[in-house]
């Protein structure tokens, strides 16, 4: 069995020209354009882990400038700091895309939840997925609140939020942490301290 390390020292393309020059049979040119392609997905990913390295590596410093106010389902309130999606992206671009780096998010929605998965994705165009994190979309009481479209809405910050961390490995915020051991509700507690949701 052929070493990726060894895969990624051939010269693939020289390999199917030389072949095609030498009239070889279609099913060998197929074979080495497999392998060009194989070689390509192996340098791709040697670059996204080798970037993604340096890029962990930066000194990226995140505010934490939103406060989330919480009531438990057995009645009892706290709150906790974090940063807010605009803040982690302001804060991140500027090294996501020194090394090559782009984001995006993947959503589904249905009538209780919405899926919501990050992509980081390389210029070589190796991705790595979050996972698909799942945020009930649910009611206030007796209707009150943000409308249906407002709270689907929250639910996808909310998955942004989240995911965009797991994928960047940025550390998750100790009290949010707490705050899910608390029996917290669900995304439509989550607001600023204005009133405001994320």
């Amino acid at each position: 069995m052929t070493h990726p390390e060894a895969l990624m020292r051939l010269d693939s393309q020289s390999l199917i020209v030389s072949a095609l020059d030498k009239g070889a049979p279609v099913e060998t040119v197929e074979r080495l354009v497999a392998l060009a392609e194989r070689m390509q997905a192996l340098q791709a990913k040697a670059a996204f882990d080798r970037d993604m390295a340096d890029f962990q590596a930066e000194n990226v410093e995140i505010t934490k400038d939103s406060t989330a106010n919480i009531k438990t389902r057995s009645g009892h309130e706290f709150a906790y700091k974090f940063a807010s999606l605009p803040v982690i992206l302001s804060a991140t671009r500027p090294a996501l895309g020194k090394h090559s780096f782009s984001v995006s998010w993947e959503h589904s929605v249905t009538a209780t939840h919405v899926l919501t998965e990050c992509l980081v994705t390389h210029a070589l165009g190796h991705e790595k997925r979050s996972g698909p994190i799942a945020i009930p979309i649910e009611q206030g009481e007796g209707g009150s609140g943000a409308s249906p479209a407002q709270r689907v809405g929250i639910a996808m910050t909310y998955g942004e939020r989240y995911t965009l961390k797991a994928a960047l490995g940025l550390a998750p915020e100790d009290d949010d942490d707490a705050g899910s051991q608390h029996e917290a509700a669900a995304p439509e507690a989550v607001k600023r301290e204005d009133g405001s949701v994320l």
